[in-house]
This record gives structure tokens, C-alpha cells and sequence, in this order.
């Protein structure tokens, strides 16, 4: 029997303890439905505008590949160019050593 009213003395006291936390929490809020659906649209405004933000960067970083592919282009061509230049001035400087010798 002691066993008995030993558990109900713990089992009462930790009903307090539930009740004693219950208060402390206060009222439930009856405003909290429409502070939800708030957030909630909240929400999908954030998540429209970032899907918006996501599509321009793509868009962005497909422009910049293509102008860097561009670039790239262009830049060989210039190295071509040059080392065609380099060459034709070498061997104006060897024409003219050669002039020069005669």
C-alpha cells in the first residue's frame, strides 16, 4: 500500500509541476490563425521573389558565358594577328640588315 500512495504523492506532484508550466505559458493567442495565414503569404511573396532573383542570375550567367566565349574569340584572334605582325617585322628587320650590308 505504501507503494500506492508513494506513487500518487509522485504522480500528483508532477501534475503540479504540468499545471505550474500550463500557467506559465498564459492564453492561447485567438489571433494566431491570422498571424499564420500572414506569414504564410508572407512566405510565398519571399519564395515568388527569390524564384524571380534565381532566374535573373541564370539569365545574367548565361549572358556573361556567352560574352567571356565572345571574348575568348577575340583574344585568339589578336594573339594570331600578333605573332603574324611579330613575324612580318622580323623579317623586315632581316631585309633591312641585309640592305644595310650591300
Amino acid at each position: 500500500m505504501t507503494e500506492i500512495t508513494e506513487l500518487q504523492a509522485r504522480i500528483t506532484a508532477a501534475l503540479d509541476r504540468i499545471g505550474a508550466g500550463l500557467e506559465g505559458l498564459g492564453p492561447a493567442r485567438p489571433d494566431a490563425g491570422e498571424e499564420v495565414a500572414r506569414l504564410t503569404e508572407a512566405l510565398e511573396e519571399e519564395r515568388t521573389a527569390n524564384a524571380q532573383l534565381e532566374e535573373r542570375v541564370r539569365t545574367i550567367k548565361e549572358k556573361q558565358d556567352g560574352t567571356v566565349e565572345v571574348l575568348a574569340g577575340e583574344v585568339e584572334r589578336l594573339r594570331a594577328l600578333l605573332a603574324t605582325e611579330e613575324e612580318a617585322v622580323s623579317r623586315l628587320s632581316r631585309v633591312n640588315a641585309d640592305l644595310r650590308a650591300n
